[in-house]
């Protein structure tokens, strides 16, 4: 294993493949173990079994609701707007989050009656698989009734400090609001969720993961930006 020093620890997967030997290092940044078992940043673990695991535990440990029946860990996209509802600017990045789901859901109902050919169907469009959150340490109630202020989506009072600060941690927040798109069939997340939005404002490259490097991209335990 090339240990140079002590203490050192090392993660090993079941078949006996080394996972990390940073293990010391994400003992003392996670202590919560959100992201264990703390893949290295790799481009196979972006794309892996490892890193769909650690997305999917998270999304577990933040008990996100259901929307339409569906776990936040069972849709294909799900994306993670944390902020707080006397926010401005999260009240914005709320509004044009439903501009973006309107206007490419329009546009791939468009195609897809095109190509079946019947332009009167909409009951049996497929629906896309994308569930939004918004995520908040201030309860939201008593802001409903402020002018300008809309919330059409599932939200999560995020009370646990220590789960918020874990969880700010390893997604990359430093400040808010903050978007975050993240693929738990895939394992990948996507900082830059505020950047793309203003970019692609449609979202005709939504998700936007391949149109990203992959240095844009990370694993649960990639904390550079």
């Amino acid at each position: 294993f090339e240990v140079n020093e002590v203490p050192q620890l090392i993660i090993l997967d079941p078949n006996g493949m080394v996972v990390t030997t940073e293990g010391v290092r994400h003992v003392e940044e996670d202590q919560m173990a959100l992201a264990f078992p703390w893949c290295d940043p790799i481009i196979d673990t972006i794309w892996g079994q490892k890193g769909q695991g650690q997305l999917r535990h998270i999304l577990e440990q933040l008990d996100l609701p259901s929307i339409n029946g569906m776990d936040a860990g069972d849709h294909d996209v799900v994306g993670l707007l944390f902020g707080e509802p006397w926010c401005p600017e999260a009240n914005e990045i709320v509004k044009r989050i439903s501009y973006l789901r309107e206007s490419r859901r329009q546009r791939l109902l468009f195609q897809w009656q095109a190509e079946n050919g019947d332009f009167e169907n909409t009951k049996d469009f497929p629906e896309e698989h994308v569930a939004f959150y918004f995520i908040h340490a201030d309860p939201i109630d008593k802001y409903r009734d402020f002018p300008g202020f809309e919330m059409p989506f599932p939200t999560l009072y995020l009370t646990d400090p220590e789960l918020r600060e874990a969880l700010y941690n390893y997604m990359g927040i430093e400040d808010i609001p903050a978007l975050v798109i993240a693929a738990p069939d895939e394992g990948w997340v996507l900082r830059d969720g505020q950047g793309w939005l203003k970019r692609d404002p449609t979202g005709i490259l939504f998700p936007w993961k391949h149109h990203v490097t992959t240095n844009d991209l990370m694993t649960m335990d990639d904390d550079e930006d």
